[in-house]
């Protein structure tokens, strides 16, 4: 379908209008989910995949029901660990970065946002206190984020891998607490080195990770003729928001050669308090 430009028009209109079911969502006494069961759901809203384009009637209706069944994470009655809605000037830049429809994966192709995202990495280095010399990416989330990690580690100990496999490095284990992000079990799979390689060490009552239970472990590990290679120490678990020993296990890393990862995706923000109140 061509839309001109009075229809384009019409639709921004009906669009914007939209907004002001942000402000009803906003309300206290409005209900953060209007909970349907799966087949409910699909009776309100028509999500068919058809031939022909709906009209800025129809798109205006689909886009009212989308926002009226959606959980509205504006609302003051919104509780959730992990994320929270916009604000006003992060919705606009996303307006921004939708209406350029560009892609970022040369200079090229997207000059503003290529120094902007290198400008974050600049900046999140010197939080860090990383030299200036360090690289970074911006991840989608923290399952991204541990995917990158291990493959950077194993890259790092066994470049041979990039060209020969998997097959071509040792057996190795990988330490985590047993209240660490299951990504870390994904991402081995994903990357060849196998889920089985991920050994659980013991929490105390605090789900912290025991620096004893871990000593154990690479003990063990050793003494099966196994490789100990990667701990990934957890700055923030996600159910009790743990915060695992850190040095105590770089002195380990130190003494037996063994990859540090922190898994700061839920509460690496602690660190950086001080920074934010100009301590």
């Amino acid at each position: 379908m061509i839309i001109n430009d009075e229809d384009l028009f019409d639709f921004q209109t009906k669009y914007m209008k939209l907004l002001d079911l942000y402000g009803t969502a906003n309300d206290d006494e409005v209900k953060v989910l209007n909970f349907l069961h799966p087949e409910e759901l699909s009776t309100k809203i028509d999500i068919s995949l058809c031939r022909e384009s709906s009209n800025p009637d129809e798109m205006k209706s689909i886009l009212e029901k989308v926002f009226k069944f959606s959980v509205h994470t504006m609302s003051p009655n919104f509780y959730q660990q992990l994320f929270y809605w916009g604000d006003c000037w992060g919705i606009g830049g996303q307006w921004v970065a939708e209406i350029l429809s560009t892609s970022a994966y040369t200079y090229e192709m997207s000059p503003v946002f290529t120094i902007m995202e290198k400008e974050v990495i600049k900046e999140a280095l010197k939080l860090w206190n990383f030299p200036s010399t360090g690289e970074g990416y911006i991840c989608h989330g923290g399952a991204q984020s541990m995917l990158f990690a291990l493959n950077v580690a194993r890259n790092q100990f066994y470049p041979q891998v990039k060209t020969k496999g998997a097959s071509s490095m040792p057996n190795v284990d990988i330490y985590t607490s047993d209240e660490g992000h299951y990504s870390l079990e994904k991402s081995a799979s994903i990357i060849g080195i196998g889920s089985e390689s991920i050994v659980p060490v013991e929490t105390d009552d605090l789900g912290i990770m025991k620096i004893d239970a871990l000593k154990a472990a690479i003990s063990k590990t050793i003494a099966n003729g196994r490789r100990p290679f990667y701990i990934n120490a957890t700055a923030g678990t996600t159910v009790t928001d743990a915060y695992d020993p850190i040095d105590e296990i770089a002195n380990l890393c130190e003494q037996h050669n063994i990859w540090l990862n922190i898994d700061a995706a839920f509460g690496g923000m602690k660190f950086f308090i001080p920074y934010a109140l100009g301590c």
